[in-house]
């Protein structure tokens, strides 16, 4: 069931397109899936024959994901019953292989495995392409009921759905697996939590700056953790009269804004581990799926410390030396500041630190 060792220069668009779409589910050549081998032995039961594979079409050969009563992994594909299969639409059956001119002389029919019937449905991709067949083979004549038919084309619809949700699957894992390298390699203290928030992820730098593991966080609420319940209800204040309605003082204090269409940075003490507090810079994202659904946030913390100390540093090098030094923080979103001002601001331009 497979076409020659290479396709022919001039293969037609449509096929490379097929090719491509084949391609694009990274299975063949992939082990054998006990998820797959069902759908092999479901089809071979319902049909009554001793022979059902699960057949992919690429270029130049025929190659099973699954087969049931065939040793061989793969034939020719300019030998293959598949290839007629996947030009066609529906069912394509061969009652007697003996007795069509298309196929009395393949070497399928006159050696092993000795075909004489075949009946084959396409797996078809969502965007139209027929990459492999669904088929179940005896070496007598035969002939399908339309319920065997019925039920060899919905499997194959079911098989189809299979490698949907292992492309998605796969999909899911890359992008987890960048998202968690990004993480690691942060230089802000990133937590992932959940809706509820629930913490289900951290990085290291957050192990860092709090002081706990990630094992140690892990469905943990993020705001009884690490925020002071005194800053927490003051902010849960604010935003109640901001937002003309109660928001509780816990996590809804970092997501309400979102909900209103607002991203704040702010500045927190979060609490560390050890008992002493942390400056930080925060920043709330929230998370959504391909379904606009919300799945959880991702909660960025900039140590602030650094910039602390180097507040004390200015004010320490300030009382030695004569003139005006301060530290402007450009912030994109307007609400740049001055951080620290010398006193000799007022000297020089009669202003006081206040204003």
């Amino acid at each position: 069931m497979e076409s020659p060792k290479s396709m022919p220069a001039s293969a037609p668009p449509r096929e490379l397109s097929r090719l491509a779409a084949l391609l694009r589910y990274e299975i063949l050549d992939t082990p054998d899936e006990s998820a797959f081998d069902d759908f092999a032995q479901l089809a071979a039961y319902i049909c009554d024959t001793p022979i059902a594979l699960i057949s992919l079409v690429d270029n130049h050969r025929q190659w099973f994901k699954s087969r049931l009563g065939l040793d061989v992994s793969e034939t020719p594909r300019d030998i293959s019953f598949c290839t007629h299969t996947i030009e066609g639409q529906g069912i394509f059956e061969i009652n007697d292989a003996h007795q069509d001119q298309r196929f009395r002389h393949n070497p399928l029919v006159t050696g092993d495995p000795h075909i004489r019937f075949y009946a084959g449905a396409p797996l078809t991709s969502p965007d139209g392409y027929n990459l492999g067949t669904l088929c179940v083979i005896d070496r007598q004549p035969r002939q399908l009921s339309d319920a065997q038919r019925g039920a060899l084309v919905r499997l194959s619809r079911q098989i189809m759905r299979l490698f949907e949700e292992r492309l998605q699957a796969h999909r899911y894992a890359e992008q987890a697996a960048l998202q968690q390298a990004l993480l690691n390699s942060a230089a802000s203290a990133m937590l992932v939590t959940t809706a509820e928030g629930l913490i289900s992820g951290v990085n290291p730098t957050a192990e860092r700056l709090f002081g706990y593991s990630e094992q140690m966080l892990i469905g943990r609420p993020l705001t009884s953790t690490l925020f002071p319940p005194d800053a927490l209800a003051r902010r849960a204040t604010i935003l109640s009269n901001e937002l003309g309605e109660t928001v509780e003082p816990g996590f809804a204090v970092l997501t309400a804004p979102l909900l209103e269409g607002r991203r704040e940075m702010r500045e927190w003490r979060l609490l560390n581990r050890n008992g002493g507090s942390v400056p930080v810079l925060l920043n709330v994202s929230a998370i959504h799926d391909e379904d606009e659904l919300l799945r959880g946030y991702i909660v960025s913390a900039y140590d602030l410390a650094h910039q602390e100390h180097l507040q004390l540093r200015l004010q320490q090098i300030a009382a030695q030396v004569p003139g005006l030094l301060f530290q402007f923080c450009w912030r994109s979103d307007g609400n740049s500041s001055f951080p620290y001002l010398s006193e000799g601001l007022e000297d020089i331009y009669g202003l006081s630190t206040a204003e």
